[in-house]
């Protein structure tokens, strides 16, 4: 059995909870308190709370795998995640994240599948939010899907800086 604990980062901190309280939506104010989320006006955040959760990840467990479904994204409270891309006969180091930044935007688009790997480094809690859910909430507000684009392009932005960055150091078989 899991006792919710008080809010840190917008994240509900826990050490154990029960089914029905893990999943339980967190509320709009618990997400205005989550630096990705605390833009958003409280019309957008009420549209946005319900297709969230908290989650917790211990070190070494896999958040995300590259080729899976992608249905799902989570903004990291506390803790931190490897991001990982998986090649040929080579694994790339991409980023390390840490609180306040998101892993898994492959959601958005099509075909929906993730396209890095996500393993917790250590102890994870972090905002579980329905990708997939939430994408049926930009087609009765634009607005909403307008402001997660311009977020999550910020996100793609940087982690594209990142693959250019590890890809500088690595080199490749000529031919």
């Amino acid at each position: 059995m899991k006792t919710i604990l008080p809010v840190s980062n917008g994240i509900p901190a826990s050490t154990t909870t029960s089914e029905a309280e893990e999943a339980r939506p967190l509320s709009a104010e618990e997400l205005s308190k989550v630096p990705f989320f605390a833009a958003f006006d409280p019309e957008m955040l009420a549209r946005i709370a319900p297709h969230t959760k908290a989650a917790h990840f211990n070190t070494g467990d896999e958040i995300l795998a590259q080729g899976d479904a992608a249905d799902r994204f989570y903004v990291v409270g506390s803790g931190r995640v490897r991001v990982t891309c998986n090649l040929p006969d080579l694994q790339l180091h991409v980023i390390d994240v840490g609180p306040g930044e998101v892993v898994g935007f492959s959601w958005l688009f099509t075909p929906e599948k993730v396209h890095f790997t996500a393993n917790a480094t250590e102890p994870v809690k972090a905002v579980f939010v329905y990708g997939t859910l939430l994408q049926q909430e930009f087609e009765t507000c634009p607005q909403l899907g307008y402001e997660f684009a311009m977020r999550i392009g910020q996100v793609m932005l940087k982690r594209l800086e990142s693959v250019v960055e590890v890809l500088g150091g690595v080199r490749f078989a000529e031919g």
